[in-house]
């Protein structure tokens, strides 16, 4: 059986070899992670003042209290919480389509050309 610890060796100093291009795809994959949660909380805002509207003796949540919302400034709100929720949602898209290009680049141009030359050479010895 092999052991874990060589190829976590081999995966840690193939990924420093291209840290780079590694940290790129890992930044992309956080920014896309906090747009994912920001457009679940703008969502969910979007929600809550659906819900207000409708039924306004329930509550909204507490930051949501605190701005002190009028009935009549509602229409707009939830106008300006759709349109920066579908804003992100484009934004997520780009974001996911550079990450998909920076890990297919890494991938197809940078890693298995690299493995497939070291081995070729290797058995050239």
């Amino acid at each position: 059986m092999m052991q874990l610890r060589p190829v976590v060796r081999r995966l840690l100093e193939m990924c420093w070899r291209h840290r780079a291009t590694t940290l790129l795809a890992l930044l992309l994959q956080v920014a896309m992670l906090a747009l994912t949660l920001a457009s679940l909380t703008v969502t969910g805002a979007v929600v809550d003042l659906l819900r207000w509207q409708r039924q306004p003796e329930h509550a909204l949540s507490g930051w949501m209290q605190r701005l002190g919302l009028a009935q009549h400034s509602l229409p707009a709100l939830l106008l300006a919480g759709a349109g920066f929720a579908l804003a992100l949602g484009a934004l997520m898209a780009v974001l996911d389509y550079s990450c998909v290009t920076v890990k297919s680049r890494l991938v197809n141009v940078e890693i298995v050309p690299r493995l497939r030359s070291d081995l070729f050479s290797r058995l050239q010895k």
